[in-house]
């Protein structure tokens, strides 16, 4: 299951978003078990506008990460800084030039 977030925040202090960052809390080691790839992308022109992507094992994993305590808590910052909701997509995997590791 592949999916992507993504967002234009506002010209705030990034400080809050930064420490509440998935790479800055317990989001990172809570939830990449349950995904198979993660990339965050934030955009060269435009440092307030950003993309992650995620390779999910299945919905479950989905799930779970979407109700961790560590997403609730970047949620709760994040959203408050947004121009405009937070924009979710599913996507089906169709071609690849990439091996991508299986998850156990």
């Amino acid at each position: 299951m592949w999916k992507s977030e993504s967002w234009h925040a506002t010209r705030c202090d990034r400080k809050p978003l930064n420490s509440a960052s998935p790479r800055s809390t317990s989001l990172s080691r809570a939830c990449v078990p349950t995904s198979q790839e993660r990339c965050a992308t934030r955009c060269g022109r435009n440092p307030t506008r950003f993309v992650h992507i995620f390779i999910w094992r299945d919905a479950e994993a989905n799930r779970i990460h979407g109700e961790s305590a560590a997403i609730k808590k970047f949620a709760g910052i994040l959203y408050p800084n947004c121009l405009a909701p937070v924009e979710f997509i599913e996507y089906k995997q169709i071609d690849a030039n990439a091996t991508f590791r299986r998850v156990k």
